[in-house]
């Protein structure tokens, strides 16, 4: 890719992000969201591949919008666990119905802080700025040693055989930076998916181990959230509900560390 491709490509991202970003709000649907986010993704797995040859440095997105991808982090893991609490078997408890009207004030917060931040003009202002630190060209032999980077992090974890949340996350990024990337490289799809010691196999189930990853982090999300919800609000009175709440997602959590580990272990040679 020559540098006027490259500027096309990021573009393409900013009126895409632009566009997901004025269907946010008012509504603040949870799927409108999540697209938001998966294009800020793949706009910053982009930037990642570039940055790996400039001579001018990382090439980054504006910090204003990574205020916003926060933001809507924020939002977005909030309604999740709304949605997850709401399948709980008790849906009369009133300790339930107290921490959704807790969970629902945080929301209404993020939401004011979203309109303070979210302007159209900074989709411009990030899009102008990253043009800036582009770099001329990248080539396939820039996207190997991208891929080399993503497969030794990977790889690294994997050897080391702990699989604690950190660690699963970084391989859940490195793979999401891999598959974003993949398409403007067609041809590399078979040798850069065939890390030398990554099976067959492995390749073709990516995608369930993929799924696996997001589920996995959406229970360590949840857990977390609950927790400091419930300490900051001080919910005494219900501690023993939420224990019990807790303890069955933190048995859930394990169960899906272990699907993980066995694909992951399943993968290498």
């Amino acid at each position: 890719m020559n540098k006027k491709q490259i500027r096309h490509i990021v573009h393409s991202f900013y009126k895409k992000l632009k566009k997901r970003l004025t269907l946010i709000s008012p509504g603040f649907d949870t799927e409108a969201i999540h697209q938001y986010r998966v294009q800020y993704k793949k706009l910053r797995a982009f930037l990642r591949l570039l940055s790996v040859q400039n001579k001018k440095g990382k090439v980054k997105i504006h910090k204003k919008l990574n205020n916003i991808y926060r933001c809507t982090g924020a939002l977005r893991d909030l309604q999740l666990l709304e949605e997850k609490l709401s399948l709980l078997s008790f849906p009369t408890d009133r300790s339930l119905q107290i921490f959704m009207n807790i969970i629902r004030v945080e929301i209404k917060k993020i939401k004011k802080q979203f309109a303070l931040t979210a302007k159209k003009k900074i989709i411009t202002l990030a899009s102008n700025k990253t043009v800036n630190d582009l770099p001329r060209n990248c080539t396939y032999t820039h996207f190997k040693k991208f891929a080399a980077q993503n497969w030794d992090e990977i790889n690294g974890v994997i050897s080391l055989h702990q699989f604690n949340d950190r660690q699963i996350h970084t391989v859940r990024k490195n793979l999401k930076d891999l598959s974003y990337n993949l398409k403007y490289f067609k041809r590399s799809t078979t040798s850069i998916l065939s890390p030398g010691n990554w099976n067959t196999s492995s390749i073709r189930s990516i995608e369930t181990l993929m799924v696996e990853l997001g589920n996995f982090q959406d229970n360590v999300k949840a857990i977390d959230l609950l927790t400091r919800l419930n300490t900051a609000y001080g919910a005494a009175k219900s501690y023993q509900l939420w224990q019990k709440v807790l303890l069955a997602w933190q048995r859930e959590k394990q169960h899906r560390r272990q699907i993980v580990v066995h694909l992951l272990k399943q993968a290498v040679v």
